[in-house]
């Protein structure tokens, strides 16, 4: 059987059959992902695309700490073995010795990962992920803050923005919970507060200048302050 990606990787010299097999283990688990695979490869192709033919087609997920620990031996179970490199290409087992064929990829994960769901880790109940913790803030609202009416310094536009806070409270309209106070009434309520409070002192100019059309609502008197 020839390697069904081997005509996208680089080639050159002759070629090379092996008969694959993949297992995983995790603490005391074992699993035989597949068995026996027959490949034809280009002597240039290395023992990570090996790995990913003899996978392709299995419903398997690496995790981002699994090992992976090739074995080449001359038979199935032979005691004559060697240890490449991944990264190496195929031909260093013929260059070492002609007679190894049969090569086992043992992927070895973590007993905290799992072998049913490699893409979570346990998690015990005093612990919480950062996605979790992430997703509850980002959950979370608070309401927005009045001025302090007893200040010495309030004003009839602090009057007005505590009056932009209750509108706020009562459409039951929050912000969420990473947003401090002083980012609320800086960014979000004093900015409205400025515009309605132009709009409240030149209403007069903006009367008189503006064109009287019937089917233009006026502002809600609640605005005009």
């Amino acid at each position: 059987m020839s390697s069904t990606r081997g005509d996208k990787r680089v080639k050159g010299g002759g070629t090379f059959t092996l008969c694959s097999s993949v297992i995983v283990k995790c603490g005391n688990e074992i699993k035989n992902l597949c068995k026996n695979h027959l490949y034809e490869y280009e002597d240039q192709e290395t023992w990570n695309d090996v790995l990913h033919d003899v996978l392709e087609g299995e419903n398997f997920l690496f995790h981002k700490t699994d090992t992976i620990t090739p074995c080449v031996s001359d038979k199935l179970t032979g005691t004559a073995t060697f240890k490449p490199d991944m990264e190496e290409p195929i031909r260093i087992v013929k260059e070492f010795d002609r007679t190894l064929k049969y090569v086992t990829f043992t992927i070895n994960r973590d007993e905290d990962v799992g072998l049913s769901n490699p893409d979570s880790r346990k998690t015990t109940s005093t612990t919480q992920s950062a996605f979790t913790v992430m997703m509850n803030s980002c959950n979370s609202k608070k309401d927005p803050k009045h001025k302090d009416t007893k200040a010495a310094n309030f004003t009839a536009k602090h009057k007005l923005f505590n009056g932009i806070v209750d509108m706020f409270l009562a459409s039951e309209d929050k912000f969420p919970v990473v947003m401090t106070d002083n980012v609320i009434s800086d960014q979000v309520i004093m900015p409205l507060t400025n515009a309605v409070w132009y709009i409240s002192g030149n209403m007069g100019t903006i009367q008189e200048r503006s064109k009287h059309l019937p089917n233009v609502h006026g502002i809600p008197a609640r605005y005009l302050i």
